[in-house]
């Protein structure tokens, strides 16, 4: 057991668990070689292997018994071999969790200790159980309501694709406002809830000329019955009967940044670059609220506070003396819900936080992932947060249990002299062997510098580019990862600072106007560019 080898981190899918929970793979031990693996009547976690009968406590192993072969339990429930081996295999239940799912082998499987362990083909494989789901896997997700998931490869109804008259992604929130779903992406796409297949949207008689920008949000103003759309750069009122829209606020230079923050009676709170901005519907006067030193990216409102989110923190203003605060400072932040009256969960590209408004605590819920903006939903006390890999799913009552799996508390513990002496030694020898380490170092640095030369060169932006563009009608993340077999953070890390939606919506427009030049009809460019035909005309219309 003196040889193990360790497999990079991957994330696999638990399905049918009676909670929320999934795997997470730990690590993977290929020697010696294991034969199976079982409970014993204490639940303890025991293999057969090669070199003998081992106990796991977590990913630690004591040798019980140095004989070889398959173990089971005696009448007395003692581990024994089975000499004679299986004769008849029956478990297959957990092929997906491991890499070929597709391959039909041998597979035990057995779980203690929050672990869940499985031995398959002679190795090991050793999975964290998290008190969470991860659903949509390798998929961007962008958006999320009840039944809607919107992601960078296509539009899902509870776990199923919509096809034609959809959008092939959605930058946008999708809202849910009474039997409608609302997507908000290039235009405005109306989805009937019971049937599940766009209404139309050419046959509603809107105004498509107003929309200038894409749109990002949409509410219903409980006052006025009228719904309010932000773009990314204006506010546009959309009448009741969907017949009629028009822009009423247009946003300075350089503030492009549009967002819908919630109401409050019969006022309409939003905001524009850094501004906070209040709209009286009656009048259709726009006063300034409050202004942060960054522009505002987020927020929601209470009776007594309205809660602001930017790029590097959390602000609170108090309704009562209009008082702002930044109250907690977070990189690369953009989008939060309210969870309670006193937590709020925020999402960001280095993780998934909660943040408790009275002791002013901010805890790591899923730390080190990155997650997508307006991608943030509570649904019966479920929070689901969607990131460039997939969908997180959270119950709100284990939100302690997953922060406890965060955290690895520091244990005090007091250290003899001569343990102190033996490290005063240790330090000694360590330091004599420093220079050693200092050369090898430096030459695994330049060997690292030289591999990673070499990765750059096998794919590049511009082949990306190249097979965007090859590809246009069905271009997505999830395509190109396939393509190319890689992942997601390194197709980022190479389009950086764009990212892959944005320049795949840049190449589609560049390709509607060079077939527009070369008078192409508008359903000529939908096949070529995976773009609605309504969509298409709306554009060469501003032309």
């Amino acid at each position: 057991m003196n040889r193990l080898f360790f497999l990079l981190i991957l994330l696999f899918i638990q399905r049918g668990s009676a909670q929320i929970s999934d795997t997470i793979l730990d690590m993977v031990i290929s020697k010696p070689f294991f034969y199976n693996v079982i409970n014993n009547k204490d639940g303890h976690i025991l293999t057969g292997s090669s070199d003998g009968i081992y106990e796991w406590v977590g990913n630690d192993y004591k040798l019980l018994d140095p004989s070889k072969g398959y173990v089971t339990l005696d009448q007395k429930g003692r581990p024994v071999i089975l000499k004679e081996g299986i004769n008849k295999y029956n478990e297959k239940s957990f092929l997906y969790l491991l890499p070929y799912p597709e391959m039909i082998r041998d597979e035990y499987h057995a779980s203690g200790n929050g672990k869940f362990y499985i031995v398959s083909g002679g190795r090991l494989y050793i999975y964290d159980i998290v008190p969470y789901r991860i659903t949509y896997q390798n998929h961007s997700v962008r958006t999320i309501s009840q039944e809607i998931t919107g992601t960078y490869s296509g539009i899902y109804c509870k776990g199923r694709r919509l096809g034609e008259g959809f959008p092939l992604f959605s930058d946008g929130y999708v809202r849910k406002i009474g039997d409608r779903h609302f997507l908000c992406s290039f235009g405005l796409v109306i989805i009937d809830r019971d049937t599940i297949s766009p209404l139309g949207v050419s046959s509603i008689t809107i105004d498509w000329e107003a929309f200038s920008e894409p749109v990002n949000d949409i509410l219903l103003s409980e006052y006025d019955k009228q719904y309010y759309l932000s773009g990314e750069s204006s506010l546009f009122q959309l009448s009741a009967d969907l017949k009629s829209i028009k822009k009423i606020y247009q946003s300075g230079k350089g503030n492009k940044n549009v967002t819908l923050i919630g109401q409050i009676y019969d006022r309409i709170y939003f905001s524009a670059g850094n501004n906070l901005l209040i709209l009286h519907p009656q009048t259709q006067k726009i006063d300034t609220l409050t202004s942060l030193q960054e522009p505002v990216i987020s927020g929601f409102l209470t009776n007594r506070q309205t809660y602001l989110l930017g790029a590097n923190g959390l602000y609170a203003q108090n309704s009562e003396n209009d008082r702002l605060e930044k109250i907690v400072s977070l990189e690369k932040a953009h989008s939060l819900v309210a969870i309670s009256g006193s937590e709020i969960a925020i999402s960001s590209d280095n993780g998934l936080f909660l943040y408790n408004t009275v002791s002013r605590i901010l805890q790591p819920l899923i730390p080190g992932v990155e997650f997508n903006r307006r991608a943030l939903f509570i649904d019966n006390n479920v929070l689901r947060a969607g990131s460039i890999n997939g969908l997180y799913s959270i119950r709100i009552q284990d939100f302690a249990t997953v922060i406890a799996h965060n955290t690895v508390p520091a244990q005090k513990q007091d250290i003899p002299f001569w343990t102190k002496a033996g490290l005063a030694v240790f330090g000694i020898l360590a330091a004599l062997l420093g220079f050693l380490f200092y050369k090898t170092s430096r030459r695994l640095k330049k060997m690292k510098e030289d591999y990673e030369e070499l990765s750059a060169d096998m794919l590049t932006r511009e082949k990306i580019e190249s097979y965007i563009r090859d590809n246009l009608a069905i271009a997505s993340l999830k395509t190109i990862t396939e393509y190319f077999d890689t992942n997601n953070s390194r197709i980022y890390n190479l389009l950086v600072p764009d990212k892959p939606g944005n320049i795949i919506q840049q190449l589609r427009f560049e390709k509607i106007q060079e077939m527009n030049a070369s008078g192409a009809s508008a359903s000529e460019m939908a096949e070529v560019t995976g773009l609605s035909e309504s969509y298409i005309r709306k554009v060469r219309s501003k032309e």
